[in-house]
């Protein structure tokens, strides 16, 4: 059964008409909705793009770090460093006082006998038992 173009027509538009598509036409109500919202997000995309006004702490902050940039580039950077401490010991045990005689004593042993030169004893072979 073949159908007519007139009521081919209206069965695409009667099936069609109701599914919303890109194609579907915009009403003028939908184009206001839509302009308002791309308003909003700019400018609440502007709002948060928006610097904000640094604290007092990182203000002060900032200012140390550039004061201290200024003097390592003009090569102060080694007044930057901090104070350093001198070292103090602890008094040793008498276990520990004993402890390094000792190896001290071994350690001149050691090296004196690397200093003196070695001569390897004089070793004779004798095939006559005994």
């Amino acid at each position: 059964m073949m159908l007519n173009s007139v009521s081919h027509h209206s069965l695409q538009n009667e099936v069609f008409g109701k599914l919303k598509t890109p194609f579907t036409r915009i009403s003028s109500s939908n184009l206001d909705v839509e302009l308002l919202l791309k308003v909003f997000f700019t400018l609440f995309g502007l709002a948060l793009t928006a610097p904000i006004e640094d604290t007092a702490e990182v203000k002060a902050a900032r200012a140390l770090f550039e004061e201290a940039f200024a003097k390592a580039e003009k090569g102060e950077h080694a007044s930057l460093s901090p104070v350093q401490i001198q070292p103090t010991y602890l008094a040793d045990t008498p276990e520990v006082s004993a402890s390094k005689a000792n190896f001290q004593a071994y350690f001149n042993a050691v090296e004196l006998a690397a200093a003196s030169p070695y001569i390897a004893p004089i070793q004779t072979y004798s095939n006559v038992g005994g």
